[in-house]
């Protein structure tokens, strides 16, 4: 999904920028709306195509870790076990 989202931002992005660019009177009033839309895309696009893969990640290997963990905790119940019982 990666090709797709980011052709959207960048034609979004380029559809805005003759609007950021033009110094008549009339397009003063667009231009902060513009500016706003093309910098949020940006970000945005950012953040989903980069930091919510990388906290995904994150995440799991956190889920990893508590197993790693839970699964030690039983063999060490089971070892403790079998030698009480020796």
């Amino acid at each position: 999904r990666f090709r797709p989202i980011l052709l959207t931002s960048i034609s979004t992005i380029a559809g805005l920028t003759p609007l950021l660019l033009e110094k008549s009177l009339q397009a003063q009033i667009l231009i902060p709306l513009a500016a706003s839309i093309a910098f949020g895309l940006t970000a945005a696009t950012l953040v989903a195509l980069f930091l919510v893969p990388a906290v995904y990640c994150i995440l799991d290997d956190f889920d990893l870790l508590g197993r790693l963990h839970d699964e030690s905790d039983e063999e060490l119940e089971t070892i403790s076990a079998s030698q009480d019982q020796g």
